[in-house]
């Protein structure tokens, strides 16, 4: 039995089954117990394991519950060479279990989702082939004290239900459902509070429907779709200018650009601020903010054989110049900039450094979730700008990520935010956008309408667990 630490192993599940085994009359005087481990008649030993323990490669294992793999680590951070990952582990005990048990091995992964793409649920879409999905919802009363009609006191949780038709592998069950679904001693209703306070946790932790990254710097999917949702590019992915991208008049537009050459792509944005309007700050005071259009965003990407030539960035400047954009800055960040910098400036393009970082990105943030941005649909950044994590107090990318485009639209904006003048002498707009507490939109139900909630787990759960020797 493992846990993701070993307070978790040795407190929380292991105590439980302890307890349980003490409390039964049958096993008396049938066991010796100590804190870790319980050995049982017939040479079989129940081992309290957890992530952090290096050397469970001897154990002559028959069954194995990896309980919240979820929460073991997925990348080896400690500099210790024995420290295991979910990854490592899993194999490790599925090797184990094949090569000693073949056909009454077990092992089972149990847990909520942590962010999409986590262990369990990698796992779990390497074995399911086909599965029916239905939507359900349902209207929670926040307050019962009060009427359902007074002002914010429903609201409705809607969330996905897996049902699996067939499975790439054989010999292989999985389950993804809500826990009210499986478990029926539990309701629904007995977590409106949980729902009402984070709903996007309350459904990762209750209906499997994680955010897409833990930590995540940027939590609403949605708010960054509805800013980026531009078909039309004004720039193609090889940097061809669409005919209809022409400078607007009395527009000051911006650039930030973020240098790489051999391993990360060369990313560039251009935004400018398209008008001022009155955002209500608090109850009774309003205050001028820009509403900023990302005109285009331009990226190279090196090759195993060939890094990005400079010179193709900096013409690619000098052309948006040529075509009467009145550029007021191009920002760079410090690697490898100096050279860049001074031939533009001796076209008279002003520069200067700027080393985006967590002060920008909560710019961005801002913007983005009162809904003053407006951007191409980028799919690239949009997936780099949902795995952005707050690492040691700044905003990174996981190990095997990048941020190569959101940085350079991080930058831009923040330009266009910072140095362009207030217009206010002109008709101002005042600006409202929505604010809702749950931003989840997911897909449409396939066929197959609702599903009844069970008053007991599903058959072939039952029948898979009772091939499970109980120790």
């Amino acid at each position: 039995m493992g846990r993701f630490n070993a307070t978790q192993a040795k407190n929380v599940f292991f105590k439980g089954f302890r307890e349980r085994i003490k409390r039964s009359p049958w096993f008396q005087g049938k066991y010796d117990a100590t804190q870790e481990s319980m050995k049982f008649d017939k040479g079989i030993t129940v081992h309290s394991g957890h992530s952090e323990r290096e050397a469970w490669e001897g154990y002559n294992t028959l069954v194995v519950i990896l309980d919240e793999i979820s929460g073991f680590a997925v990348e080896n951070n400690t500099g210790h060479t024995q420290s295991k990952t979910a990854e490592d582990i899993y194999k490790m005990y599925n090797g184990s279990l094949s090569s000693r048990f073949p056909d009454y091995g077990k092992l089972l992964l149990l847990s909520f989702p942590r962010y999409k793409n986590d262990f369990i649920q990698k796992r779990y879409d390497e074995v399911v082939a086909q599965k029916e999905i239905v939507i359900r919802s349902a209207d929670l009363v926040v307050n019962p004290d009060l009427p359902e009609d007074f002002p914010g006191n429903t609201i409705n949780v809607e969330w996905e239900e897996d049902h699996i038709i067939s499975y790439r592998e054989a010999r292989v069950f999985a389950l993804k459902r809500p826990t009210w679904e499986v478990n029926p001693t539990r309701q629904l209703q007995e977590y409106t509070q949980d729902f009402y306070k984070d709903m996007q946790d309350a459904l990762s932790r209750f209906a499997c429907m994680p955010p897409d990254s833990i930590d995540a710097f940027f939590k609403s999917r949605t708010k960054i779709e509805t800013a980026f949702n531009q078909t039309s590019w004004a720039i193609s992915e090889d940097g061809v200018v669409a005919d209809w991208f022409k400078p607007v008049d009395e527009k000051q537009y911006y650039i930030h650009v973020d240098l790489a050459q051999k391993i990360d792509r060369c990313a560039l944005s251009l935004a400018h601020v398209e008008e001022w309007v009155l955002v209500s700050i608090g109850t009774n005071y309003k205050e001028y903010q820009p509403k900023v259009v990302v005109d285009a965003i331009r990226w190279w990407t090196p090759s195993s054989t060939e890094a990005v030539n400079f010179a193709e960035v900096r013409e690619f400047i000098l052309d948006l110049f040529r075509l009467g954009f009145n550029i007021k800055m191009v920002t760079f960040d410090r690697w490898n900039s100096k050279g860049m910098m001074d031939e533009l400036s001796a076209y008279g393009i002003k520069t200067e450094l700027l080393s985006v970082g967590k002060k920008h990105y909560q710019d961005l943030s801002l913007i983005l979730t009162e809904e003053r941005l407006t951007g191409p649909a980028n799919e690239i950044l949009i997936e780099e700008l949902l795995q952005l994590r707050v690492i040691r107090d700044r905003v990174d990318h996981p190990r095997k990520g990048s941020k190569d485009l959101s940085d350079a639209v991080t930058g831009a904006v923040y330009n266009a935010i910072a140095r362009t003048p207030k217009e206010i002498n002109k008709t101002i707009e005042v600006h409202t956008y929505d604010m809702l507490k749950d931003e989840r939109k997911p897909s449409k139900s396939r066929p197959g309408g609702s599903i009844n909630p069970p008053r007991k787990p599903p058959q072939d759960l039952e029948d898979f667990l009772a091939d499970i020797d109980v120790i």
